[in-house]
């Protein structure tokens, strides 16, 4: 009986060390797929004859802060691979050679991610946002 006890107790060892050991491989042929998403800005200024909106934000594939002056209403895609946190800062400056300003001029911000909109937001002067693309 002892030596069917040990026979038993043996191949559940064997068992047990194939099942750990092949569970626990890395399978280097499949990638880990991540998730594209098209993320598209909207950028517009309730006075236009006086201001241009300076943009600021990350190009994630050079991954370099971008900063411009654009027209409005202006809009720019990005592409994204995975996570990521995306922020965004529109502030109206007074056009060159114009006069005059208005206080109560606003900017206005529309992100779309996959062509669904995520948010959609008024400021005075500027306007600052920070959403998870996840």
């Amino acid at each position: 009986m002892a030596i069917k006890h040990n026979n038993m107790k043996q191949i559940l060892f064997l068992l047990l060390t194939v099942m750990f050991f092949s569970c626990g491989s890395d399978d280097d042929s499949q990638e880990t797929k991540k998730e594209t998403y098209k993320v598209r800005y909207e950028l517009t200024c309730s006075d236009s004859d006086l201001y241009n909106i300076q943009i600021e934000y990350l190009e994630h594939k050079s991954n370099e802060v971008i900063k411009k002056e654009v027209e409005a209403p202006y809009k720019f895609e990005q592409e994204l691979n995975g996570t990521h946190i995306i922020d965004i800062t529109a502030t109206l400056i007074t056009k060159e050679n114009t006069e005059g300003s208005s206080n109560d001029a606003s900017v206005g911000l529309k992100i779309y991610i996959n062509d669904i909109l995520k948010y959609e937001g008024t400021e005075k002067k500027t306007i600052y946002k920070t959403l998870a693309v996840i």
